[in-house]
């Protein structure tokens, strides 16, 4: 079971700081305009270039997917996400400051993040 928390080791400073941009983006589907929902899907996609990610618009907020197939006979994995749907304002439900991952002992805490 996870806490909340993701313990990284020194080198890996570069991905927490990814993460962090990632949080900050306020991408709560019922309270964000389609452009910041676009720029979740865009941000995304931007760290998928190795997998040949696209976006896909739906009815709703865009899909993002990607495909690698480089390892061939290799089992496939699928890898889900989803937008967070909890507004910001809703401060008493939220433990954590909203849209921001804060480091302590290079752990990660924010919304969004989870381990």
């Amino acid at each position: 079971m996870g806490t909340g928390r993701l313990a990284f080791d020194q080198p890996d400073t570069a991905f927490i700081d990814e993460l962090a941009e990632f949080v900050s983006i306020p991408s709560v589907s019922r309270d964000a305009s389609p452009g910041t929902m676009r720029q979740a899907a865009e941000w995304l996609t931007g760290q998928l270039e190795f997998a040949t990610p696209r976006i896909e618009p739906t009815q709703g907020h865009p899909v993002v997917r990607a495909d690698w197939l480089g390892a061939p006979g290799a089992p496939t994995i699928l890898v889900y996400g989803h937008y967070d749907v909890l507004s910001a304002n809703r401060r008493n439900e939220i433990a954590t400051v909203k849209f921001s991952a804060k480091g302590a002992t290079l752990a990660a805490a924010g919304r969004r993040t989870a381990g």
